[in-house]
This record gives C-alpha cells, sequence and structure tokens, in this order.
C-alpha cells in the first residue's frame, strides 16, 4: 500500500547541512518526504504558523541558529498544555551531547550528533521521535479523558498513598467541600479538620486495603440538622506495576436521599400492615343468607356512604350503581352465584354523592355449602377511575388518528381529480374506435375502484372492527372475475404465468358488492402469482353446487403447511417457508379477502398439499335468483358538458398543478375560456384582470387559504358577483358550512364526476343570467 507523505521541517542555517539531512533521510527510507526548510527560529516558528495549524510530522532542528537556540524553539512550540506541538529532534555537535537531558525536558523527543550523522541514524531517530510523541499524545489524551469522567461523575474521587495523605481528589469533592483541589493535596483527613471518629473509620479500612489488596467498604453521616448527609464509600487497593499496593482510590456516594426512602417505604410498609390487619381497607363481604355487606372504612369513602347507617344490604349497594351499568353487574353477580364463573371480577359505575360518576373495580369469590348453595361472597373495591379517564383520553387520540386519515385521503383526491379530468378528456375526443371505448371503460371502472379504495380511509376504525358497509345488489359472477382479472392480469403476465379461466355456461347471480368481491377475487389472484414460481399455472373456476357458487383459484406454487391453512387468513399472518417469496406482501390480503367474503354471508377456506405442493382457495356465496329483466343498474357515459356561451370565463385555483391544467383543458374543449392559478394571491391578481364569470377555487391553497380569497372576492365590487366553488378533498358537514359561510355558492369535493361538472356550469350560467336581468331591471331610467 502506497504510504502517505511526511512532512520534515529542516531548520539549520547551513546549506550543506540541510541537503544532507534530505540526502540521509531519502536514502535510508522507504518513506515519502516532503521537506520545508528555515534558516532560522524565527523562520520555522512563521512557517509552521502559515501552514494553518497543520503541523510537520518532524522538525530537524540545529541547537545553534542565528537568532535562537534549542531550548526557546522548543518553548515557543509548547501547546496549551505544555506539551510540544510536534516531534522534534535536536542535532547537535558532539560536545554538546551533555545537553540532551535538557533538551528532553524542555520537550524534544530525541538528539543526535551531526558527527554520528548516518543514514540509518537519521532515519531511525525521526522514526523514533514520531512514534514517542504520538504515544505521548495518546497517554496525555487518555489522562485528560480520565481526568474528565473524573471530574464529571457525582461521586466523591480521593487517592490516598501510604501515609493516608490526600494525592487526588476529583471535581465533587471541591463541590461538595467548598474548596479547590490543592487545598487537599498532601493532607490527611485529620489535617483538613475532619472529626477523629470519622478519620479512624477511614484510616482503619485504608490500612486493611492497604494491607490485604481487597476492596473495603464503609458507611457514616456527616453534618448535622439539614445539612446532615449519609454516605457509602468503596476503597479500592490501586496496585503498582510490582504487585505492591501503591495507593487506595475512595470512591464515595451520597445516599442521603436512598435513606429517605428507604425510611418512607419502611414506614408506609408498616402503616399499611396496621391497616389491613385492624381496618381491612377496602374489603367488603355479603352474608348473603342475612343480606348483609361488611365494609371496610375505605370501602365506605369509595362508596360515600355514611358509616353512621350502619351495615348495607343488598338492595343498599344495587341503589349506588349507575342505572345504565345494573343489569350487566347483577348478570356477572349470578353468573358467580351459581358457580357458572370461578370468580367475581367485574368495572362499573357507582353515582357517589359528592364525587359524581366514579369507575369502581370490584373483585371476589364465593363461598359454598355442601349443597353447592352460596353462603357468602367476599373481596375488594378498587377505585379505577382514572384509568378509565386514560382510556378515554386513548380513544381521543384514537379520533386524532382519525383525523390525520381524513386529511391523508384529501392529499390522495388531488392526483384523482387530475387522473377524473383526464378519464372525460379522454370522454370528449373524436376517435370513435372501439378499442379506446374499452380503454376509457375500464379506466373508469379502475377509477372507480381506487376512489372507493381511498374512501375506505375515512372508515379504518370500522376496517379494523369488521364494519365494512357494502353496496349490496345483483351481480353476475361473470363480472366479479371480468374485474378482478383486469387487476390482476398484470402481476400474473409479469410472472409468466399459464391462466386457465373456466367459466360454467350459464349466468350466475349473486346478492353482493360488485368492487368488494372483485377484490376479493384478484387478493386471491395476487397472492397465487406472487407464490407460485414464474412460468407456474394458475386455475381459476366457477361452480354452482348446490345454492351456493364456488369459486376456486387453485396454483401450483409454494403450497401452505396443514397447521397453517386455517391460520393463514390471520391478520398479517405468513407462511415461514415462503417469507422469501412474498415479494413485499404484508399479510393482510387473505385476511380482508375472509372478512369480506364472510360479510356477505359466505366462507372461504384453503386446501394443499403441503409444502411444494400448490394451493386451492374456494370462496362460497350464495346465489339469488336473476333480477327482472331492465332493472339491473347500467353503467352510463356522462352527458357533455352544456355549450357555453364563448365569452364565459372560468377561473381555476388550485395549488395541484396538474388537477387545474387538465380541468382547464376540459373546459376549453366544451367551449370555455380558462385561466389557472396555483396559490391565493396569485388567483386574487388573477380574477382582476380576467373577470371570471365563475371560479373553481380549492381550499387548502399554500399561503392564503380559499375561505379568505372567497372573501376578499367577495368584498371587491370587481369580482362580487362571480360563481364561487369550492373544489376540495375536505368533505365533512363543518367544511361545507364554512364554505357557506365564507361566501361560495357550491362546495363539491374532489374528483368531481364529469355530470356534477355540467349541472355545476349550467347552474352558474342560469345564475349569471339572474344576475344580469336583476341589473338591468335596477337600472335607473
Amino acid at each position: 500500500m502506497k504510504k502517505g507523505l511526511m512532512h520534515i521541517l529542516i531548520v539549520d542555517d547551513n546549506d550543506d547541512d540541510r541537503a544532507e539531512m534530505r540526502r540521509l533521510l531519502l536514502q535510508g527510507s522507504d518513506e515519502h518526504y516532503a521537506f520545508t526548510e528555515a534558516e532560522t527560529g524565527q523562520a520555522a516558528l512563521a512557517a509552521i504558523a502559515a501552514a494553518a495549524g497543520r503541523m510537520p510530522d518532524c522538525v530537524l532542528l540545529d541547537y545553534y541558529l542565528q537568532d535562537m537556540e534549542a531550548p526557546e524553539v522548543l518553548d515557543a512550540l509548547r501547546g496549551a498544555d505544555n506539551a510540544a506541538l510536534c516531534p522534534v529532534v535536536v542535532l547537535t555537535a558532539a560536545a554538546e551531547c551533555s545537553f540532551g537531558p535538557l533538551l528532553l525536558r524542555a520537550g524534544a523527543q530525541d538528539y543526535l550528533s551531526k558527527e554520528h550523522l548516518t543514514s540509518p541514524a537519521l532515519t531511525r531517530v525521526v522514526a523514533n521521535a514520531v512514534e514517542r510523541w504520538k504515544m505521548g499524545r495518546e497517554i496525555m489524551d487518555r489522562e485528560r479523558e480520565l481526568r474528565m469522567i473524573a471530574d464529571n461523575t457525582p461521586d466523591i474521587l480521593s487517592r490516598f498513598d501510604r501515609a493516608y495523605r490526600h494525592v487526588f481528589v476529583n471535581a465533587a469533592a471541591e463541590r461538595s467541600s467548598g474548596h479547590p483541589a490543592a487545598y487537599f493535596i498532601g493532607k490527611t483527613s485529620g489535617e483538613l479538620g475532619a472529626p477523629a471518629h470519622l478519620c479512624q473509620l477511614w484510616e482503619t479500612a485504608m490500612e486493611a486495603a492497604f494491607t490485604s489488596g481487597q476492596p473495603q467498604s464503609i458507611e457514616f453521616s456527616s453534618g448535622i440538622g439539614p445539612a446532615r448527609h449519609d454516605y457509602a464509600a468503596r476503597l479500592v487497593p490501586e496496585l503498582g506495576a510490582d504487585g505492591a499496593v501503591n495507593y487506595v482510590l475512595g470512591v464515595t456516594h451520597d445516599i442521603t436521599e436512598r435513606r429517605h426512602a428507604e425510611s418512607l417505604i419502611k414506614a408506609s410498609a408498616q402503616r399499611l400492615e396496621m391497616a389491613l390487619s385492624a381496618a381491612r381497607s377496602g374489603v367488603w363481604e355479603w352474608d348473603i343468607p342475612a343480606d348483609t355487606i361488611n365494609w371496610s372504612p375505605e370501602s365506605y369513602v369509595l362508596y360515600g356512604r355514611d358509616p353512621a347507617l350502619g351495615r348495607p344490604a343488598y338492595a343498599d349497594w344495587r341503589a349506588c350503581l349507575h342505572p345504565d351499568d345494573l343489569a350487566q353487574t347483577e348478570q356477572q353477580i349470578r353468573k358467580a352465584l351459581t358457580g357458572e364463573t370461578p370468580d367475581f371480577c367485574h368495572e362499573f359505575r357507582i353515582c357517589h354523592p359528592r364525587r359524581g360518576i366514579r369507575w369502581l373495580s370490584k373483585l371476589g369469590k364465593v363461598d359454598f355449602d355442601a349443597a353447592g348453595k352460596p353462603l357468602r361472597m367476599f373481596g375488594i373495591n378498587l377505585d379505577v377511575t382514572e384509568r378509565k379517564q386514560m382510556e378515554k383520553a386513548l380513544l381521543d387520540e384514537d379520533r386524532r388518528k382519525d383525523e390525520f386519515l381524513a386529511t391523508l385521503a384529501h392529499e390522495l383526491r388531488n392526483p384523482l381529480a387530475a387522473i377524473s379530468a383526464g378519464l372525460d378528456l379522454l370522454g370528449l375526443t373524436q376517435d370513435d374506435a372501439a378499442g379506446a371505448g374499452r380503454t376509457r371503460a375500464m379506466m373508469q371502472r379502475q377509477f372507480g375502484h381506487m376512489l372507493r379504495l381511498v374512501d375506505d380511509l375515512l372508515d379504518i376504525s370500522r376496517i379494523g372492527s369488521g364494519k365494512i358497509e357494502l353496496q349490496l345488489a345483483p351481480v353476475t359472477v361473470q363480472s366479479v372475475v371480468e374485474h378482478a382479472l383486469e387487476s390482476s392480469q398484470g402481476l400474473i403476465q409479469q410472472h409468466g404465468h399459464q391462466l386457465d379461466v373456466r367459466m360454467p355456461g350459464e349466468i350466475i347471480w349473486v346478492n353482493g358488492d360488485l368492487t368488494r368481491l372483485a377484490q376479493v377475487l384478484a387478493n386471491l389472484l395476487n397472492n397465487a402469482a406472487k407464490y407460485t414460481p414464474d412460468g407456474g399455472s394458475i386455475t381459476l373456476s366457477v361452480e354452482a353446487e348446490g345454492r351456493q357458487v364456488a369459486i376456486r383459484i387453485a396454483d401450483n406454487g409454494a403450497g401452505v403447511p396443514a397447521d397453517m391453512q386455517e391460520r393463514i387468513f390471520d391478520l398479517f399472518a405468513q407462511v415461514e417457508s415462503t417469507l422469501d417469496r412474498a415479494r413485499g406482501g404484508l399479510g393482510v390480503g387473505l385476511s380482508l379477502a375472509r372478512r369480506l367474503v364472510d360479510m356477505h354471508g359466505g366462507a372461504i377456506g384453503c386446501e394443499s398439499g403441503g409444502p411444494g405442493q400448490g394451493s386451492t382457495f374456494t370462496a362460497r356465496i350464495d346465489m339469488v335468483a336473476a333480477p327482472p329483466a331492465g332493472s339491473a343498474t347500467e353503467v352510463r357515459d356522462a352527458p357533455p358538458i352544456a355549450a357555453a356561451a364563448a365569452e364565459q370565463r372560468v377561473l381555476i385555483v388550485d395549488d395541484n398543478i396538474d388537477a387545474a391544467d387538465a380541468l382547464a383543458l376540459l373546459l376549453r374543449i366544451s367551449g370555455y375560456q380558462t385561466m389557472t392559478a396555483h396559490d391565493g394571491h396569485e388567483g386574487l391578481q388573477a380574477s382582476r384582470t380576467f373577470e371570471p364569470h365563475v371560479v373553481f377555487l380549492d381550499i387548502g391553497l399554500p399561503g392564503m387559504n380559499g375561505y379568505d380569497v372567497a372573501r376578499r372576492l367577495r368584498a371587491d365590487e370587481q369580482t362580487r358577483a362571480a360563481y364561487l366553488v369550492a373544489l376540495t378533498g375536505w368533505g365533512s358537514e363543518e367544511d361545507r358550512q364554512r364554505s357557506s359561510d365564507a361566501g361560495f355558492d357550491l362546495h363539491l369535493t374532489k374528483p368531481v364526476e364529469l355530470q356534477t361538472l355540467a349541472r355545476v356550469l349550467q347552474q352558474s350560467v342560469s345564475s349569471l343570467h339572474s344576475t344580469q336581468e336583476a341589473a338591468t331591471e335596477n337600472r335607473p331610467g
């Protein structure tokens, strides 16, 4: 591996000597050098300063220079920590080698006589100096880190020698005593004024540590009154290179708070023990034959009953319960008294006379006689009101989650609006080829599916509880299969599978939600495509079996183990042996398929010979009779937008550029003049120059929202009569009311169908004519 450059600074006032040092280094080493030279000490220091902090890897320094001697240069090369900033080797005359110890103390890493200057000697001394300097820096860094750790620990650290004198203390000792570290160094605890009994305790423990070489532990107190603190100290022997104990390190921890907590816990435990043994706090016992209830004092407090009223009967307890919880609570009691449940455990509300509605948890057991007749019921009462309040807080958090999903749905509606307008454009083109018609019909169906799925985001909590609202109508299984194949055909073709579709000759009708049933089959087809090796075979067959239709999707893929053929329908379930073929699946599709089939009153199951044997998923749904002719819902093309006067102007304000441009193009094809803007301020400016008759205005605009823009338009005499339409992803009743209050004529939720758009423009034309007629009638003269 190629070595990096070693930067050498040669400081010598003799040209020949500098040249000789360069030659010897280049000759005696395989290092790659970069040389910098200086003839004086000041020039050397200036060169180092000019390097902007990039110190040379080594300095070769002549002892005698014209302006300075080596010790002076070494002193100038000391850092803030009094250590050499870089490795320095001093070159001396033979008679000056006696200066060696002085040079080392001054900060040099080594020295060498010029009379003994050889290539190996110079190379070796440079390498040793660099390594020695690096080791010194590492040691200093480690010592600095250790000092930092010691000063940042909350424990008091003190090191003692064999005469019990302090040789080191950390910052915690300074903070605790209020004295600097120098105050401690060289003094014993007695010389520092510590009480005699503490000195004796410490010295005895230190002597044991020095003698045995084993750590010692002591505990003691210091101070008077509120300033009194409790401490625990650990005395750890520090061994030298010869194995002897040279020092003892004392680690002292303040345990005042721990002692106080222990005292409180002990006192609390004593009080609790006394309360339980004397008053049986919170305990209740119902003598069933006598119909009397024994309550502890705490139970009277929980129910808010005056003990002076005497022991309550069952009817008295019953009167405390909230009316809405009475029936269910008594049902649980009956189950416990009949032995149907082993224990009584129930939560209910009570009407506390002073504290209002409270939640209690009642836990109990029943004693029976030899004949199985209940004699008594006993247990404890617990107030769980705070926990119930926390549960309500969690429900509120869930509500906020639903609001987030509503926001997400709003953001998804924007691209859908562009897609919707694009579909309408396709419908308005003059290309009447059959292929274009089929393509448009397919895109409309897929758009409808996508829109339904986006709407489901708003009902995610109901999906999680299995409550999806179905739009049931008579549909043919053939149409369900057709829609499912449209969704899955791409994935099947991507993997090169052979798909065999076997349909019956007669039309089969079911009462179902076309989109949801197609979603079930699409999920099953996608599952087969993902878990079947490329080039496999998939069979979709439909058969009438009795009063049901059976739809089977079989494959020759990975298969399902016997123990997973039922569990595979659980949410997030995955077959272990096929996880590597999941290709991004989250284990949701089959679970959703089962829920949807169950909601249609059907059933779905899995059969497989095991791993590698393929699998067959079968969905069964009840068949229904064919509906009367002409009663089935038909999908008709949207009527074209009503012809408009060429002078009618429409302004579209939407920060989604694609949606705005697509809608504008659709309107221009229909004969309208259009202009687009993409924020509130731009929309106001455009309205003054364009003078629109109709404004389609998004609500969630950057800078100024649509409500504020609408108010500004209504306040401006020039745009007051414009027909304002809120075109937004926000569609709640509150949103519609805010639109009306801001001055909108109409509130539409994205994406808007072509029929709706046509009606809006017709309505705007009528509104414009009415406004003009009213202005004519009110004109003077």
